[in-house]
């Protein structure tokens, strides 16, 4: 009789044990952190956007972030809720490897520094995870149209407006639907760009070499309804705002 009990107490325990630990191991499952995450890097000059996908495989993390200077790989690892990885960086001035450091919030966004080639810039940045839309078919209207998004690939001649005087870069557009990337040509050489269109609202910023370093443009404008020109402001880092128009360039 005693040892019938025993065994029974015996099976009791070993389950509630096994139970607990599956309970505990489900609880410490670390969180994924695979996907797309929207990194705000904070700089003398201000935000820099750009758009960070990393793949989780165990601790290894790999991905890319693509910003307005191009789209680099990255490596890394992520473990106990810290997240560090690398990618190098390479321009006509400077090479180096850029490192970020951050750690997964409670609220499910990271924050941390990042640093570049070992200077201990420790410039703050933080990442929000990019929604997974819900994929949902809507009903078809009648009588309405899809807002047209201007077609402006092609070249274009710029005329720009500096408290320095006036330059005549060239533009070349490729257009994705809202997306926008080409090239800018002017004194210092051909630079590629980024950007968007939103209605008849264009922006667009490329970072160029220049005598005294690394200068960043950034440009708005409106697009008229033939979208064969545009016009708007923009400011280039060091030398103040400027006011520009373009035309496009006839085939």
């Amino acid at each position: 009789m005693f040892r019938k009990l025993a065994v029974i107490a015996a099976f009791v325990l070993t389950t509630a044990m096994l139970v607990n630990a599956q309970q505990a191991t489900e609880q410490k499952a670390p969180p994924s952190i695979a996907g797309k995450w929207n990194l705000t890097l904070e700089t003398q000059q201000g935000s820099m956007p750009s758009e960070l996908s990393m793949k989780l495989d165990g601790k290894n993390v790999t991905g890319t972030m693509n910003s307005a200077l191009g789209e680099a790989p990255i490596s890394g690892e992520f473990a106990d809720g810290k997240l560090n990885f690398n990618l190098s960086f390479q321009s006509s001035n400077a090479s180096g490897q850029v490192t970020f450091v951050g750690t997964l919030k409670s609220d499910g966004t990271f924050a941390g520094t990042m640093d570049f080639g070992g200077q201990g810039l420790n410039l703050p940045w933080k990442a929000t995870r990019v929604p997974i839309a819900e994929v949902t078919t809507p009903e078809p209207q009648k009588d309405a149209e899809a807002p047209r998004v201007p077609d402006v690939a092609g070249k274009w001649t710029m005329t720009m407006e500096m408290q320095i005087g006036t330059a005549t870069p060239a533009l070349v557009f490729k257009q994705e639907a809202d997306k926008i990337t080409g090239t800018y040509t002017g004194r210092y050489g051909t630079y590629p760009f980024r950007g968007t269109i939103k209605g008849k609202e264009i922006q667009f910023s490329f970072t160029m070499d220049t005598d005294g370093g690394q200068t960043t443009m950034s440009f708005t404008g409106e697009i008229a309804a033939d979208a064969q020109t545009m016009k708007g402001g923009g400011s280039i880092e060091g030398l103040g705002d400027v006011t520009w128009t373009a035309k496009k360039d006839k085939s």
